[in-house]
């Protein structure tokens, strides 16, 4: 009579099974999890331009608005130029899977300033976030003359 029961082996190949299905849902969820985040700090990024062109047009302060970009922050700043420490800017950190790896604007600096009366602004051009472990996983924030803002993925 044959005794009912596993053997090392066959344990061992449940023990594969299961290792190898944990791997592949880690993996998925966190790409899932990355691209969200990405998702997320490109909305923040386009509110925050959004906000800086809405106070110009509505003379918030009697001044013009302005945004000021870097690899980890975004900071919407009050006045022609950026300058900081400054209690009235707005700033946005980036969360650390996330950087800004090309800032290409008309006139090649690093801010976007918005023009009175019209919200319009001589430094339009794009933005490109992207996740630090896979640059190819990115957004582009188009900012126009017009001084709206769109994102392509």
């Amino acid at each position: 009579m044959r005794e009912r029961g596993l053997t090392v082996i066959e344990l061992l190949i449940v023990f594969s099974i299961l290792g190898i299905l944990a791997s592949i849902v880690t993996v998925s969820f966190s790409g899932f999890r990355n691209n969200s985040i990405l998702s997320v700090e490109t909305e923040n990024i386009v509110s925050l331009i959004s906000q800086a062109r809405t106070d110009t047009l509505s003379s918030k302060d009697d001044t013009v608005y302005g945004i000021h970009f870097e690899n980890d922050r975004v900071v919407l700043f009050k006045g022609a130029t950026f300058t900081e420490p400054n209690p009235d800017n707005i700033e946005i950190e980036l969360d650390g899977q996330i950087n800004i790896n090309n800032i290409s604007l008309n006139g090649g600096g690093d801010d976007v300033l918005f023009k009175r009366l019209t919200g319009k602004t001589d430094e339009h051009g794009t933005i490109t976030i992207s996740l630090t472990t896979n640059a190819s996983s990115s957004r582009l924030i188009s900012i126009y003359s017009t001084g709206l803002v769109d994102v392509n993925e």
